[in-house]
């Protein structure tokens, strides 16, 4: 694999990423985002067809996104639905061998 400045910065951009999810601006948080990074980045240059997914589309993307939320908020609507009209609450009683407060 051959750097480049697009790996560069997606290696940066991808610890930045992880260093906001963590939380936690520690060295090893850094060190281990930057070597997840390049382990991913290097796997997707090594097993993803690249010169295949040339003609990918944003907006698709974008368009995906809020189809997903819709589909979201459906089965949400939907789940509401079967609570409301067709659910059937019971308490169920389950023996079990783990100790503690029962």
């Amino acid at each position: 694999m051959v750097l480049s400045k697009n790996s560069i910065y997606t290696t940066i951009t991808l610890t930045a990423v992880w260093i906001i999810l963590r939380e936690s601006l520690a060295v090893s948080t850094v060190v281990t985002g930057f070597v997840v990074s390049a382990g991913c980045l290097f796997l997707c240059h090594r097993l993803l067809p690249l010169p295949k997914m040339a003609h990918f589309h944003p907006f698709r993307l974008i368009m995906y996104l809020f189809y997903l939320i819709g589909q979201m908020y459906i089965s949400g609507f939907s789940a509401i639905k079967i609570m409301l009209t067709d659910a059937h609450v019971e308490i169920v009683k389950v023996k079990t061998w783990i100790p503690g407060d029962s």
